[in-house]
């Protein structure tokens, strides 16, 4: 559980890092991109939000962070990193496998706790 929450914070910190790193992005001449950029900081922003909540054990929040994963990567792959996009879905996919099972993992571990503690 512990391993579970420190891993989803580490996530955020990288996800509102990364937001601000995608400024530089916008010195770009062409108003399309820059638009894609403001719209990639958002969602990091929200990704970044939705995983505070989702380390305190709300499934609401961490689908909400699975399903806003999908537009982060589509993104990224279409329109700011062109040409990259067969590898660039990879990556993604692995994470999801592995924090998917870090997160089922901590969430039976926390679900079997209240159960036993009678709350």
């Amino acid at each position: 559980m512990k391993i579970f929450r420190a891993f989803t914070a580490l996530l955020i910190a990288c996800l509102l890092v990364s937001a601000l790193l995608h400024i530089v992005l916008l010195m770009s001449d062409s108003p399309e991109y820059r638009t894609w950029v403001y719209i990639q900081i958002s969602l990091h922003v929200l990704g970044a939000w939705l995983l505070w909540h989702a380390r305190k054990f709300r499934l609401i929040a961490l689908l909400g962070f699975a399903v806003l994963s999908l537009p982060l990567v589509y993104i990224n792959a279409t329109y700011l990193n062109y040409g990259n996009g067969p590898n660039l879905w990879l990556a993604p996919l692995l994470f999801w496998c592995a924090y998917g099972s870090l997160a089922a993992f901590a969430w039976r571990g926390s679900t079997s706790r209240s159960m036993s503690s009678g709350t």
